[in-house]
């Protein structure tokens, strides 16, 4: 109730809240994996307690070097079948909390591509289990990256529909002799912001965009190229 009463006092909205956890939620281990339900469940709670807009999880890694690295394992159908048993439990109590849960993807994920998610998704069979749109993370070669605007379409016709929510960054084209792709502050990179801004907005007028991974002195160059973007394509932020 006191942290409510410091945003609201603001005019502020908590939109998005999130628990720190290493387990992985397709843990072959099914005593890690009911014991991860049982955190994320409560973190509905609190968010519901909070009147957070979503919850926002991760699906963790089988990798022990931490839960954004890749393993093989990560791509089987045994995973993605755990994945989603994990996910439908922590769709019912979503469910019963009146919370949102969006799940986090990345190419070094389990949900590594559009098409995965849309899958995921769809065999959970939960209103309360959604996506965050965050395309940066569905880029994984040079060739994406260099025609943004058809692959940023593909994202969202597959994903658009489920992700209530957004992270704002940008993709830079790294000169190593190893393909290499860098997150960025929007506008240093090659994002086409005229087309995430567009897309978005058709599927979350009054929805939250979340600047992600940018450090405070870069945020006040990436509000304004937002706000420059979305002047030129018509989108209104408040």
């Amino acid at each position: 109730a006191r942290g409510r009463a410091i945003w609201e006092s603001l005019g502020l909205d908590l939109a998005q809240f999130l628990l720190l956890y290493e387990e992985c939620l397709f843990d072959p281990n099914e005593a890690i994996r009911q014991r991860i339900v049982e955190k994320i469940c409560e973190g509905n709670r609190v968010a519901r307690l909070l009147g957070a807009g979503v919850h926002l999880i991760r699906p963790g890694s089988r990798n022990p070097a931490g839960p954004w690295t890749p393993h093989p394992n990560k791509h089987t159908d045994e995973s993605i079948s755990l994945f989603v048993e994990t996910l439908r439990q922590i769709g019912a109590n979503a469910e019963a909390n009146g919370v949102t849960v969006v799940v986090e993807c990345h190419v070094v994920s389990i949900m590594r591509s559009p098409d995965v998610c849309a899958q995921v998704i769809e065999q959970v069979g939960s209103p309360n289990i959604r996506l965050v749109m965050d395309p940066v993370n569905h880029f994984e070669s040079i060739q994406q990256a260099f025609n943004a605007t058809e692959h940023l379409g593909y994202i969202f016709d597959v994903l658009g529909p489920v992700s209530p929510i957004g992270h704002a960054k940008d993709i830079i084209v790294g000169n190593n002799l190893i393909t290499h792709l860098d997150e960025g502050a929007p506008g240093d990179g090659v994002l086409d912001y005229a087309t995430f801004l567009t897309r978005f907005q058709e599927y979350n007028p009054e929805g939250y965009l979340l600047f992600e991974h940018i450090p405070p002195e870069k945020i006040p160059g990436a509000v304004a190229h937002l706000r420059r973007v979305a002047d030129e394509v018509g989108v209104e932020i408040s």
